[in-house]
């Protein structure tokens, strides 16, 4: 039960980072070896378009601190993202490590398989949004989803008031545990994203338009 969490938030000890640290609690009280990565103290650029990685079989050309973490995210069984709310979506630090990881899905979607949660603190609205990104990007990734936490608050600490947010993150992290030892896995063959595996097998392009 190899978990890693990563705490996106650009406030140090703030509310995200209490409630990754009470989920990684959960992953310890089931036995598992959590590692905690706090983004803000790593240096990532953002994704500059190049599709090298597609080519070179997924590695990246940047070379930062991204590279130390791809080898984290590969070799864990379980991940647990962890982000505030700005403007209705996930912040500005998430963003960037999570368009980082288009390096992770060549050759293969090299994060299969895993178990994914997330975490997030909104001051008042944006939850939901933010969810569904993260959440998309973890089954675009073929990761099992867990779950979600969804909390409030404002001002930094203010989140250890609200017990269910506390409780309810390191529930998180016991069933992240224990969704691990089941070892869920997709089918071999299913390899790629379904719009990738449709276009391999029957030869019928995306139409990368609709994307959005």
């Amino acid at each position: 039960m190899n978990i890693l969490g990563i705490s996106c938030s650009p406030r140090s000890r703030g509310n995200t980072d209490i409630l990754m640290r009470q989920a990684l609690k959960g992953v310890r009280s089931e036995g598992g070896e959590p590692t905690y990565v706090i983004l803000r103290q790593l240096d990532i650029a953002p994704c500059d378009g190049c599709f090298v990685c597609a080519k070179k079989s997924g590695k990246c050309h940047i070379s930062d601190d991204m590279q130390k973490l791809y080898e984290l995210m590969e070799s864990s069984e379980g991940i647990i993202l962890g982000s505030p709310v700005y403007f209705w979506s996930v912040c500005g630090q998430a963003k960037i490590m999570i368009d980082r990881t288009i390096a992770l899905r060549y050759p293969k979607l090299r994060l299969e398989n895993k178990v994914g949660g997330v975490i997030l603190v909104a001051g008042r609205r944006g939850c939901v949004s933010a969810s569904g990104m993260i959440t998309h990007w973890m089954i675009s990734n073929h990761m099992q989803v867990s779950d979600v936490v969804d909390a409030y608050a404002m001002e930094k600490g203010d989140i250890r008031k609200d017990t269910h947010a506390m409780k309810a993150s390191f529930e998180l992290g016991r069933l992240i545990a224990k969704m691990t030892e089941n070892k869920f896995t997709y089918p071999e063959e299913f390899d790629s994203p379904i719009y990738k595996f449709v276009e391999n097998k029957y030869q019928v392009r995306f139409r990368h338009g609709d994307r959005g």
